[in-house]
């Protein structure tokens, strides 16, 4: 299976969102959730009508669903832990949480997004071999799907839990960035960029982006605009490949830096990178920035910026639609500038 994205369009996060991580039965079933769009979960002695009939109160649900799966199964023996698992499933999980789902030896990956509530799968698809045989099921939305070893270090260890489902919220910053390159959570503003060279990284490297903040900081000053890349929290995955993600709760600074990285790497005032096209000569703050680019960076600059990002093999950042559309929202608020 080759590494695919679906890039997200509109990345602003519910920071009340979950993160949860659903085992596949040892990938028997992973090609067909993913194919397919759902998750699912066993121990079809329960049903949805079972679930839509429990207590309120967890305990006690808990405590009906074990009884329920010893009267109907006599070879359940721990029937507390599969009752905990699908009243997980079933109250836990919301509409809109992120799900991450392992193929077999954790080797392929995939996250989503939960987009249905708990339903029961039609019989004529319970009964094939060849087809997974759970009935209660949530479809998912897929975003991406990849492989273990491309993972943040970090995020590989969730992996480490053998549960039916995990949660696994700790690891929803690293989820996050691998999802989008650009996006907004709790009124902070991300920026993921994507370093995909294989060698060595030193300090030298780095040249490109230190002297992006040095343009935009200076763009700031010239038009009076009281915000400034110092602002900007960086974090370095220093692994190679790795990530660099700024963050800052000033949209525009963050914008800004996108903004360059997109015009210096595209080449000039129309860019063209994957599924987005866009025209910098435009209007308004985002056509201010681009012609002080043209008038005070020089093209040796350019192309020394160029060259340390193509050393870090940078990728230009996707989801810069929204960024855009934010900052033009931005500057119709700003008429000072």
């Amino acid at each position: 299976m080759e590494e695919q994205i679906d890039i997200i369009l509109d990345p602003s996060i519910n920071s009340e969102v979950k993160y949860w991580m659903m085992r596949t039965m040892g990938g028997d079933f992973y090609k067909e959730f993913v194919e397919d769009g759902f998750i699912a979960i066993g121990y079809n002695e329960i049903t949805t009508e079972d679930l839509k009939a429990l207590p309120e109160s967890d305990n006690l649900s808990k405590d009906v669903l074990a009884t329920k799966l010893k009267d109907r199964n006599e070879n359940i023996t721990n029937a507390g832990y599969p009752a905990s698992q699908i009243l997980k499933f079933y109250r836990d999980m919301k509409i809109g949480d992120f799900v991450v789902v392992p193929g077999r030896s954790s080797h392929y990956v995939s996250f989503g997004i939960i987009t249905s509530d708990v339903y029961e799968a039609e019989d004529k698809y319970l009964h094939s071999a060849d087809l997974c045989p759970f009935a209660k099921r949530r479809t998912v939305n897929w975003k991406k799907s990849t492989v273990k070893f491309k993972l943040n270090p970090s995020l590989q260890l969730m992996f480490n839990s053998r549960h039916i489902i995990s949660g696994v919220d700790d690891y929803a910053q690293y989820i996050d960035s691998l999802l989008n390159d650009f996006y907004v959570k709790d009124d902070e503003t991300h920026l993921v960029l994507r370093i995909n060279t294989e060698g060595d990284i030193n300090a030298g490297n780095f040249f490109a982006i230190y002297k992006i903040f040095e343009i935009v900081d200076n763009f700031c000053v010239e038009y009076g605009i009281p915000e400034t890349t110092a602002n900007l929290v960086m974090k370095i995955q220093l692994e190679s490949p790795g990530n660099v993600r700024l963050s800052s709760k000033h949209l525009l600074i963050l914008g800004l830096v996108g903004l360059s990285i997109l015009s210096i790497n595209g080449g000039g005032l129309k860019i063209n990178a994957g599924n987005f096209n866009f025209d910098l000569s435009t209007d308004g703050l985002i056509g201010m920035y681009n012609e002080y680019l043209d008038r005070e960076v020089d093209r040796d600059l350019k192309e020394s910026i160029k060259s340390s990002l193509d050393s870090l093999d940078m990728s230009t950042p996707q989801n810069m639609e929204y960024a855009v559309k934010l900052l033009e929202e931005l500057n119709n608020s700003r008429e000072k500038y």
